[in-house]
């Protein structure tokens, strides 16, 4: 598998368009910067996606590219493929879960519940 070029930071800008596309059920093309609910882009994300010709940045707008549009299109896609398949089962019966951090290898995840 190719390492992706784009930093998780990156990836978060793509993933805020994707919740409010998925959330409105309309197309999304830019994001703002800042919300004025504290929420902001991560400014080094920001000059990450504008380098690899993913983004546009006009004020306090992100306008993907027709390349981010495209990277867009393909997450959601994957997203909806992976909603759709059957998760794989552990010998417990229970589906197997991932850690955010393991990159595809699984953990156990640890909380107060027994």
């Amino acid at each position: 598998m190719a390492e992706n070029p784009i930093s998780d930071r990156g990836l978060a800008v793509f993933a805020f368009a994707i919740y409010h596309q998925l959330e409105s059920g309309s197309r999304v093309t830019q994001v703002v910067r800042e919300d004025g609910a504290g929420h902001h882009a991560d400014p080094e994300a920001i000059q990450e996606l504008q380098r690899l010709g993913l983004v546009h940045v006009d004020d306090n707008r992100i306008a993907f590219t027709d390349q981010g549009e495209a990277i867009l299109d393909r997450a959601i896609a994957e997203m909806r493929r992976a909603a759709a398949a059957r998760p794989q089962s552990t010998e417990s019966g229970a589906p197997e879960r991932r850690d955010a951090y393991s990159h595809g290898e699984t953990k156990p995840i640890r909380s107060g519940y027994t």
